[in-house]
């Protein structure tokens, strides 16, 4: 027997103090990053930020922000870029469709 899929509007009406992404339908519940990680991000999103002010490509988001692929794939990227071409996907709620980059 076949379990239903998880959706969008169902991942909407989770709690907000855990992290989660659906692949494909299925719910995964994320783990808290580690320090490391904590530190990596952290220096990437600072050279992403001084590239920012020189070049001014488009927008930079940090996680936990949305990334809406389809109504079953839903993901949170550490670091999302979206171009100023591709801005109108770019959401009060999140960003619905593929970025330009993800990390």
């Amino acid at each position: 027997m076949k379990t239903a899929l998880f959706t969008y509007e169902d991942y909407l009406r989770l709690e907000e103090d855990k992290r989660y992404e659906v692949l494909e339908g299925e719910l995964l519940e994320m783990p808290a990053p580690t320090v490391f990680h904590q530190r990596i991000l952290w220096m990437l999103s600072r050279l992403f930020m001084l590239y920012q002010e020189k070049k001014d490509p488009g927008d930079f988001y940090l996680s936990p922000v949305d990334v809406v692929l389809s109504e079953d794939v839903v993901v949170q990227p550490d670091i999302v870029f979206v171009s100023k071409e591709r801005l109108h996907i770019v959401k009060e709620r999140g960003i619905f469709g593929t970025p330009d980059l993800v990390v």
